[in-house]
């Protein structure tokens, strides 16, 4: 468990497990299924950022530091684009906003760029 509370492989807070219908945060099938699925509702909820690559930096930012902050934050910046949003997300998270940042810097480096 985390300090903040996730649990399990894909990190899921216990509202989140219980949402995406995970009755055993700690069975990793079922982590990994309700993790999936929460993904893919973050990635819905980004549905108005028009560029595939720049949604997806989105989607991460979203599951790691939550919809409504990175919504903030958008709406701080008056932009879609991450690379100018994250610059914003410390007003919105304080001091856990660089965790977001370098959650997604090394999600992309990982994927190749999301591409």
């Amino acid at each position: 468990m985390s300090w903040c509370g996730a649990m399990g492989i894909m990190q899921l807070m216990p509202l989140t497990a219980k949402e995406m219908g995970v009755s055993n945060p700690f069975d990793p099938e079922e982590n990994i299924q309700g993790g999936i699925k929460y993904d893919r509702v973050v990635y819905n909820y980004f549905k108005k950022i028009p560029l595939q690559i720049e949604r997806r930096k989105f989607m991460f930012a979203g599951y790691n530091a939550g919809m409504g902050n990175i919504s903030r934050a958008i709406n701080l910046s008056k932009s879609y684009v991450w690379d100018e949003v994250k610059d914003y997300l410390p007003l919105v998270t304080g001091k856990h906003a660089q965790e977001t940042i370098n959650y997604v810097a090394k999600i992309h480096k990982v994927k190749g760029g999301l591409q």
